[in-house]
């Protein structure tokens, strides 16, 4: 496949700027848990490949297989394919020095996520045929300034979103030439897919499928081709739970009742939390079959969703038309984002924070947005007789250019994106920086404003960003720990810091005149929203 070698440089340059500004992040509070299950999962894998070698190990680093304890539920429920390398790079260069071990795994969080990038563009050029239909469809893959952000810090849902992009292309391949090879690839991408979250198990049930419906509906149901088309897809699940096996080192023992259990805890995960959801907190065990729907709808840049929507119409119309290969195709993709949706609806699976554990139906979503873009470009140039070019630029600059401006404008900060759907202020509906990075600017500006050597904070969420602070201010930096505003624990510390979850809107809104809150000395505030406050203690 013939790549432009100007879309080559484009896509290093975008690498190296993003490794760039991978440091520009704070630290998500889920990003010490994942780091923590890496290392449990790399003493695991060392305990098994040489025994003898392994000693001295925290009691802390056991129990990788275990589910039981600390309401965790064993560190092994998820693959270790992000965690275990870069614990083991952590152990190799930075094992004294945790910012830099947080900087590493932003990194190879971004790099994860680049390679998702470049997998959805040569689908893109698989199934669009060109170079710059393909640039185009892989824009509404990069440019979603909230999944964008998530691709620098988030070890969880960004990794799972990527492999499913990479697997998008070996499926495509495998799908529509039908060699065994691609098939083989295609298991091994969708092996790694499952083993980064067993979320993504339907998808080779699906892939199958749909081969199935394309045989049965092209009749190609007889005699050698037939054979092939069965051989190859017995060749791909057996790839496909074979990389399962060999990636997720908790399946390497009782393998069925360990992945059993993996798949019934993760079904209906028991988290007790809640969410804030229209302005009211409901237990993220009980959410709204719309839940969904409405985060996505509001996270999203508001042109994306009008493309998606006609390019969901321009499928289901050709669903009238006779049947081929790209039809059936389309199906696949369609179902690779309803699926998912509705099992967590019919099963009334646990969501929180916004729409994040669903971020790997996206280059699903991204695939039909380019086809609307496609299709609408297509009418406007039969109905006005303008140069497709001429076409393309303009939409282009119309759809693009605000996602573009926002995640400029918003840096680094482009988790809390909300189109204007959600509202004025936002965070009087929804959840804000719900991850707690930008802790890390609040703890930044009392060390550059107050010259103390021992300064008390209080915060909720957000400890794990003093890991990003240099050691000398790291020493500095005395958190205690802070659940509620009580007036008895003001007294304990000097400052205290929130980004107001867990406390909208009471908090957020109506407490100017209630201490701390009357005394806010810095706030980070994004188009609207103020998704950090730092009040000095009296």
């Amino acid at each position: 496949m013939k790549i432009n070698k100007y879309y080559i440089v484009l896509a290093i340059s975008i690498f190296v700027f993003g490794l760039e500004i991978s440091e520009d992040y704070g630290i998500s509070w889920d990003e010490g848990i994942q780091r923590i299950r890496g290392q449990k999962a790399l003493v695991y894998v060392a305990n098994k490949l040489s025994p003898s070698n392994i000693k001295n190990i925290p009691n802390a680093l056991q129990g990788y297989n275990k589910f039981e304890g600390s309401g965790k539920y064993g560190a092994g429920r998820y693959g270790a394919i992000f965690d275990l390398p870069t614990a083991f790079i952590e152990e190799l260069f930075f094992s004294d020095d945790l910012r830099q071990a947080y900087l590493m795994r932003h990194k190879i969080n971004w790099l994860f996520y680049f390679a998702g990038i470049i997998g959805f563009f040569f689908f893109s050029k698989l199934v669009f045929k060109t170079n710059k239909k393909a640039a185009l469809a892989t824009l509404f893959y990069i440019l979603h300034p909230r999944l964008l952000a998530h691709g620098f810090f988030n070890p969880k849902d960004s990794i799972l979103q990527a492999s499913v992009a990479l697997s998008l292309y070996p499926l495509g391949k495998a799908y529509f030439e039908k060699n065994w090879k691609w098939f083989l690839i295609a298991g091994l991408a969708v092996g790694l897919s499952i083993s980064t979250r067993i979320v993504t198990l339907y998808i080779p049930f699906l892939f199958v499928c749909f081969c199935i419906l394309k045989i049965l509906l092209l009749k190609e149901n007889a005699g050698v081709m037939f054979r092939k088309n069965m051989l190859n897809m017995i060749i791909f699940l057996i790839m496909t739970f074979s990389i399962v096996y060999l990636t997720w080192p908790i399946l390497w023992e009782d393998t069925v009742h360990n992945f059993l259990k993996i798949l019934s805890i993760m079904k209906q995960y028991p988290w007790a939390g809640n969410n804030f959801f229209f302005g009211e907190y409901i237990r993220a065990r009980d959410v709204d079959w719309y839940y969904i729907f409405v985060w996505v709808g509001i996270t999203t840049p508001v042109f994306f969703l009008i493309l998606w929507g006609l390019g969901i119409g321009v499928f289901l119309k050709s669903l009238f038309n006779k049947w081929n290969e790209n039809n059936i195709f389309n199906g696949f993709m369609f179902a690779g984002f309803i699926v998912p949706v509705a099992a967590v609806i019919l099963l009334k699976s646990t969501l929180y924070d916004s729409w994040r554990h669903m971020f790997f139906i996206y280059p699903f979503l991204a695939y039909f947005m380019a086809k609307g873009l496609f299709f609408l470009s297509k009418v406007i140039n039969n109905k006005l007789n303008i140069e497709k070019r001429t076409t393309i630029i303009i939409l282009g600059v119309l759809i693009f250019s605000t996602p573009v401006y926002s995640i400029i404008r918003m840096h680094p900060y482009q988790q809390v994106y909300f189109n204007f759907l959600a509202g004025k202020d936002p965070m009087l509906n929804f959840e804000g920086d719900y991850l707690g990075l930008s802790y890390r600017r609040g703890f930044e500006w009392i060390l550059e404003n107050d010259d103390r050597d021992t300064i008390k904070v209080l915060s909720t969420i957000g400890w794990g960003n003093r890991h990003l602070l240099l050691n000398h201010d790291r020493k500095r930096l005395q958190l205690i720990k802070h659940d509620l505003p009580r007036k008895s624990a003001f007294r304990e510390g000097d400052y205290y810091v929130t980004n107001f979850r867990g406390y909208q809107p009471d908090w957020y809104q109506n407490a100017t005149n209630i201490p701390p809150f009357d005394n806010e000395v810095f706030s980070i505030n994004i188009r609207g929203m103020k998704i950090l406050g730092v009040y000095r203690l009296r």
